[in-house]
């Protein structure tokens, strides 16, 4: 009989390995919609994830479920390295590639401008605390353990960061909202600090009589130049 589990993202970069049905009981809200951890069957609730983009590596003994932001071509020596092995119990993984510390973001002009919190009043159970630049518009990054993890813009010109912040803390859409709120929240039910930092370019830009939209111009360079991890690759 196959064992099934799910490879979820650290802070650190790395990775850990969980038995499914017990890593889906204990976060809830990842359970496919429908479906039950406690009562569903192994492969439905593969079969669940897998329509939300989890990427299923299915191997002689064993299934694995991998996050959908995870570079999983990275992962397949490691996992078949657990194929036959008769261990079940949890795993950790350290990622030993370079990460973006938050002090590159000061010489771009990043400042830090709030966190995330556990606030279990709220449908999602996280909030934001903004404590300047709510009312403008940025470039912002969420950074834990002095990681940045994700670079993001306000889109629109008439988009601030707080209303940009609200979109996660009310899951409002689906794709990346969704995902990058799961990602804050299951690091604050870790015990680790999410802060969020932001940047407003100060200068204004002109091709001849158009305007150059700065903040849009700087979000993939900068995405390219520092690699958060939650930021998806396309």
């Amino acid at each position: 009989m196959k064992r099934f589990f799910v490879v979820i993202p650290k802070y650190d970069g790395g990775f850990s390995i969980h038995p499914m049905k017990k890593w889906l009981r204990q976060y809830p809200e990842y359970v496919p919609e429908g479906l039950d951890a406690a009562i569903s069957t192994s492969h439905q609730l593969r079969n669940g994830l897998k329509k939300k983009a989890w990427i299923v590596r299915d191997l002689s003994d064993r299934v694995f479920l991998i996050e959908p932001h995870i570079d999983a071509s990275l992962l397949d020596p490691i996992l078949k390295k657990e194929t036959g092995t008769e261990d079940n119990s949890e795993k950790q993984y350290v990622n030993n590639a370079k990460q973006s510390n938050v002090s590159c973001l000061a010489k771009y002009g990043f400042v830090e401008v709030g966190k995330w919190v556990l606030d279990q009043r709220l449908r999602f159970g996280i909030r934001f605390i903004l404590s300047s630049l709510e009312d403008i518009r940025v470039i912002y990054a969420f950074v834990v353990a002095d990681t940045v993890k994700y670079i993001g813009i306000c889109d629109n010109f008439s988009t601030t960061l707080k209303n940009r912040m609200n979109r996660y803390q009310n899951m409002i859409g689906a794709g990346t909202n969704e995902r990058i709120a799961k990602l804050i929240r299951k690091h604050l039910d870790e015990g680790q600090e999410v802060k969020i930092y932001a940047f407003k370019p100060d200068i204004n830009l002109q091709y001849q009589s158009l305007t150059i939209d700065l903040i849009k111009g700087l979000e993939n360079p900068l995405i390219q130049k520092e690699k958060p991890e939650w930021n998806i690759q396309g």
